[in-house]
């Protein structure tokens, strides 16, 4: 990994606010990005220092076609890409989502990326539809899966953080008797 220049890597994050590529292309550009920073390191768990990740994913957050950019990074199958396509799933509000965070958190991924799934990826469409989500969340505890049942805890995690949450008893109805042995891997 280079030394983080500061200067270098706004005008690299302001190049990134500036596409108007197509969704594969910007995948590309933060591609080199993230391996440039991570040093190439291509093992499982996430390279790239967190305050990085943190500037490519707020440079990603205006940009256009959030569904189809994180398909495009999640292709992209490094980590760290992994990462920033789980928490740009947030601008999405429709139950959609949901499908693409269990299918994802499905593919043997780091206990980290599906813990950003059910946290920060699945925020926009948690404030969008609460009662929705929590019907989602219930479906996951009932599957057989345990990658499904260790994203339903992340996201109840994140659910019981959120300031507005206020539906306590229909959260114990949810869990009560369903969470023996999930411990977050």
């Amino acid at each position: 990994m280079p030394a983080i220049d500061p200067h270098r890597l706004a005008l690299q994050l302001d190049n990134l606010r500036s596409q108007s590529a197509e969704p594969d292309q910007i995948a590309r550009f933060v591609q080199d990005l993230v391996e440039e920073y991570a040093g190439l390191d291509k093992s499982s768990v996430p390279a790239v220092p967190a305050p990085i990740l943190r500037s490519i994913r707020a440079a990603l957050h205006p940009l256009g076609q959030p569904k189809v950019i994180s398909e495009a990074l999640w292709k992209g199958g490094l980590p760290d890409l992994r990462l920033l396509a789980a928490g740009l799933l947030a601008r999405l509000e429709d139950s959609e989502v949901a499908a693409t965070a269990e299918r994802w958190a499905g593919q043997h991924v780091s206990i980290e990326i599906v813990r950003e799934l059910g946290g920060r990826g699945l925020s926009g469409w948690r404030h969008a539809d609460p009662v929705g989500f929590l019907v989602q969340i219930g479906r996951w505890l009932e599957d057989r899966k345990r990658r499904s049942h260790v994203l339903a805890v992340y996201a109840l995690r994140a659910r019981l953080k959120d300031t507005d949450f206020e539906d306590l008893p229909s959260v114990l109805g949810l869990i009560k008797g369903r969470l023996v042995g999930v411990r977050g891997e």
